[in-house]
């Protein structure tokens, strides 16, 4: 529906057929635009994208937002979304 509706697509970024988007984080981009890194998504616009879950207590929380930002020190342009819980 989104691709039949918008202009709009579903990136493709999963690496197998059990996780293609459906209950989980969706990336959606514009006809043209490529993924170059999964680990963290760098598109060919320039923009990152990192999407995450994060755990539930305070100390796994802070060191996956460290972990984040280490992975991104050298993106001016990222994006992360998820539940932060």
């Amino acid at each position: 529906m989104i691709e039949t509706e918008t202009d709009f697509q579903l990136l493709e970024v999963w690496g197998n057929e059990i996780c293609r988007g459906w209950r989980v984080n969706a990336i959606l981009v514009r006809e043209g635009i490529k993924a170059i890194v999964v680990q963290r998504l760098d598109l060919t616009d320039g923009l990152s994208v990192v999407t995450t879950h994060l755990g539930l207590r305070r100390r796994d929380r802070i060191a996956q937002l460290d972990a984040i930002c280490a992975a991104t020190a050298d993106c001016p342009r990222t994006v992360i979304a998820g539940d932060f819980n």
